[in-house]
């Protein structure tokens, strides 16, 4: 039986400075370590969706995303009410220009493929200066599936979306949204097909509670798609505006377990935490001063996410990052908080008392890969102050290990191995320190 380094709740990381460990650390899978995640979404612009179903939404302080169409003649848009909404709060994504079956483009004309997903993002992006526009969700569910079609459709959506929504196929639970060995940079493939559940009148409460209790208890991420609020579209997908106010209810009955966000934010944040890697740059008797960094680009992936480190024998006093103070919760033996990868400098403050009384931090081995993330070739330094012998074995992100690096039993002070990725796919894996009775981990991104 293979042991896995990764538990069912989180990954425990280590940071190290100077050869002492100054703390463990772990981003949770959703963001203020909810369990789950989940999404409202809407299709097609029917007219319902704003003047029902956001009030619905409002009233109950409940986030969404509105997928618009932005020039079709039978899902006509009304860019007051578009504007609105996104004025609120409100997340505005793409449905395409048209709301055409893109599989009939493929493979004769893909311009016009092109046209439909960069036109309709300029355009939302025009009538909302600030709405980045990174969502799409796709017309009929074609470009959202494993289809050979669908897989064009998508190579052409890279250039302009981050996350992608089908027209079905269900949540999956977390760990089906690991998608870090796939050989794609910055993993997008997979991001640009989440399933959802589809609503319809036949929906009822129980579907809502069982849906979002498997969200629940495979720490998954549970979307909803919506057409009509009593009227617009299809009779088949038409949501009574009394069964969306009970919907809406119930969702809310779940919301210490869940964190409902819209449905670009949920995607940012997986690809986020599941990239960022926290350093240390400095500590003195006043403060640690961290680095929170991961592999995603800033323009874009700018949201924080929350960090969970282990509670430090000295009292904290406050967190700051950059001049913005940062709220933090004290569990029994955890620091939670929340931070910007790339966003500056995490700076942890010691209180008075802590400051009077210094503690002495425990020294262990420090293992540097650099460069991080590696093309090709990187260096692996192993520093320590202990006799005992070295192991460095590489796992993925399931805990199957794949290679061992160098197992030595009389070590060189440092030792310096040079790995190469050789057959191994774009992705993030575990890179595995024995030294003694000490075991530490380290991210290990390859682009």
């Amino acid at each position: 039986m293979k042991k896995s380094l990764v538990t069912t709740a989180v990954l425990i990381l280590t940071a190290y400075l100077n050869g002492q460990t100054l703390l463990e650390y772990s981003i949770p899978r959703w963001f203020k370590n909810k369990p789950a995640a989940a999404c409202i979404t809407f299709d097609d612009n029917y007219p319902t969706q704003f003047s029902l179903a956001l009030q619905e939404l409002k009233a109950r302080g409940i986030p969404a995303t509105f997928f618009v169409c932005t020039n079709s003649g039978s899902y006509p848009i009304n860019w007051d009410s578009v504007v609105s909404a996104y004025n609120t709060g409100y997340e505005i994504g793409s449905h395409t220009v048209t709301h055409p079956n893109l599989r009939n483009y493929v493979p004769g004309n893909l311009t016009a493929i092109e046209d439909e997903l960069r036109n309709s993002r300029d355009s939302i992006r025009k009538h909302l200066p600030d709405e980045k526009c990174i969502s799409i969700a796709w017309p009929y569910g074609e470009g959202g599936t494993s289809n050979a079609k669908d897989t064009v459709i998508r190579n052409i959506a890279k250039r302009y979306y981050v996350a992608g929504r089908n027209a079905g196929s269900n949540p999956n639970g977390y760990e089906n949204y690991n998608w870090f060995t796939i050989s794609d940079r910055f993993f997008h493939d997979r991001y640009l097909r989440v399933g959802a559940n589809i609503m319809a009148p036949t929906t009822t409460t129980f579907n809502i509670k069982t849906w979002i209790t498997n969200a629940i208890n495979n720490r998954g991420w549970c979307n909803f798609l919506y057409h009509g609020i009593e009227t617009g579209g299809s009779s088949s997908f038409i949501t009574p505006v009394d069964s969306f106010r009970m919907q809406m209810d119930t969702l809310l009955t779940f919301a210490s377990s869940l964190w409902i966000t819209c449905f670009g934010n949920a995607n940012r944040y997986h690809q986020e935490s599941n990239t960022a890697s926290l350093n240390i740059l400095s500590e003195d008797t006043v403060k640690w001063v961290l680095q929170l960094t991961d592999a995603m680009e800033d323009s874009i992936f700018d949201l924080p996410v929350t960090l969970r480190i282990r509670k430090p024998a000295w009292a904290i006093d406050s967190i700051k990052q950059g001049n913005t103070l940062i709220t933090h919760i004290t569990e029994t033996d955890t620091i939670q908080f929340d931070a910007v990868p790339d966003g500056g400098s995490i700076e942890i403050y010691k209180s008075l008392t802590s400051i009077a009384h210094p503690v002495t931090l425990s020294t262990g081995p420090v293992m540097t890969v650099s460069p991080n993330p590696l093309h090709q070739t990187s260096t692996i330094t192993v520093t320590t102050d202990k006799s005992n012998a070295i192991r460095v074995e590489l796992y993925d992100l399931t805990g199957i290990k794949i290679r061992e690096i160098i197992n030595s039993s009389a070590p060189q002070n440092p030792i310096t191995i040079y790995f190469e990725r050789q057959e191994l796919k774009s992705g993030i894996y575990l890179l595995k320190l024995t030294n003694g009775s000490h075991t530490s981990t380290q991210r290990l991104i390859i682009q």
